[in-house]
C-alpha cells in the first residue's frame, strides 16, 4: 500500500482517494454524521453518488486525496482540492474532513501540515 503514498510522515500518509474507498468513507461518513453536523450536509451515499465523486475529482482543476494512517492504511480524513487555477495565477478551494473515530489525535493536523503543496495545488505530477 505504501507505494500509493504521495508523501508520508511517522504517523500518516496521503493518497488519492479510489473506488476501493467507497465503503470505508461511506461508513466512516455514515458514523460522523453528528460530529459534522450542521458544517456538512448529509450526501447521497450510493455507489453511483461515490462514482460521480470519482469522476469529478479526476478532473484536471480538481484533487481528492485521504490521509491515512501509515501503519495500517485506515483513512482518518479527507482533503478535496476544487477550483484548482494552474498556471501563474495557481490557486484552489481546500476543504477538508475528518472523521469522529479518530479525532483528537492530530492525524488531520499533520496530514494537512505536510500536504504536497505547490503554488496552490496538490504537487501530484498531474499539472
Amino acid at each position: 500500500m505504501s507505494n500509493r503514498y504521495l508523501i508520508h510522515t511517522d504517523r500518516v500518509a496521503i493518497r488519492h482517494v479510489c473506488g476501493d474507498d467507497y465503503e470505508e468513507i461511506t461508513a466512516l461518513t455514515h458514523d460522523s454524521a453528528e460530529l459534522h453536523h450542521p458544517w456538512i450536509p448529509r450526501r447521497d451515499s450510493t455507489r453511483e453518488a461515490f462514482d460521480g465523486f470519482l469522476d469529478r475529482i479526476a478532473q484536471p482543476t480538481h484533487e481528492g486525496l485521504v490521509i491515512c494512517l501509515r501503519q495500517t492504511g485506515a483513512i482518518v480524513g479527507g482533503v478535496n482540492i476544487n477550483n484548482i487555477v494552474r498556471g501563474s495565477m495557481q490557486s484552489g478551494m481546500l476543504g477538508y474532513v475528518a472523521y469522529a473515530s479518530t479525532t483528537g489525535r492530530g492525524y488531520m493536523s499533520e496530514g494537512l501540515r505536510d500536504l504536497p503543496l505547490s503554488g496552490g495545488h496538490a504537487d501530484t505530477g498531474s499539472a
